[in-house]
Parts: C-alpha cells; sequence; structure tokens
C-alpha cells in the first residue's frame, strides 16, 4: 500500500485577527507541531513577516487524513482558532492546493500537496 505524505510548503497573512501582529502555531490532529517551539508572528503589514515559507510533512495513515489547525496564541483568554483544512490522500497528484483559514475575520492562505 503507498505511502502519502501532506507537504505544507508556505503560509501567507493576507489579514490578521488581532490587530497588528498575530502569533501563530498549527496543529494536526490535535497535536501541535508548528513551529517546533513557541509562535510565528506574522501580519500583513508592519512589523513581521507575512510569508512563512515552510517544508512540513505530516505523514496520512492508509485511508486517512490529517486534520490541520492555525491558531492565534492569545495571553489573556482562549487561544483563537482561525480555522482547520482536512488533507486526505485523494489530493496526491493535484500538485499545489490552497486552503483560507478565515474565522475570527482572520484570513490566512495554506499552499500545500500530497506526494
Amino acid at each position: 500500500m503507498p505511502r502519502f505524505v501532506a507537504v505544507l510548503t508556505n503560509l501567507e497573512c493576507l489579514t490578521t485577527e488581532d490587530s497588528g501582529q498575530d502569533e501563530l502555531y498549527m496543529t494536526a490532529n490535535g497535536q501541535r507541531f508548528w513551529p517546533s517551539s513557541g509562535v510565528f508572528s506574522m501580519s500583513n503589514g508592519d512589523g513581521a513577516p507575512n510569508q512563512a515559507p515552510m517544508h512540513e510533512e505530516r505523514i496520512l495513515p492508509p485511508g486517512g487524513s490529517v486534520h490541520i489547525e492555525l491558531f492565534d496564541e492569545d495571553d489573556i483568554d482562549q487561544d483563537d482558532n482561525l480555522g482547520g483544512v482536512t488533507i486526505r490522500e485523494f489530493d496526491a497528484g493535484h500538485g499545489d492546493l490552497v486552503h483560507e483559514f478565515t474565522s475570527d475575520e482572520a484570513n490566512y492562505r495554506l499552499t500545500y500537496h500530497v506526494e
């Protein structure tokens, strides 16, 4: 049985959730994986990058999928879930795919592919 891998290649900020910068992290099936420690600050203006080139691989279980969620870390209340995407093995062979996280008035664009 072939093994499929979801490869996340870029995260782009179009609109932040907070005014100013967002402090971001991602989970795969509920487990935090990006960045490898702490958070990654992004904005669509000054003070932080609006692009996060990456090469993050998540192995897809046979016949399964991986659910990726993007969060903005908050100090005083619960972290904001900016949305999620389920990546499946049938996405393989379709080249670069794009998903936009648009919850909480944010807009982030994730580029990925399945190989």
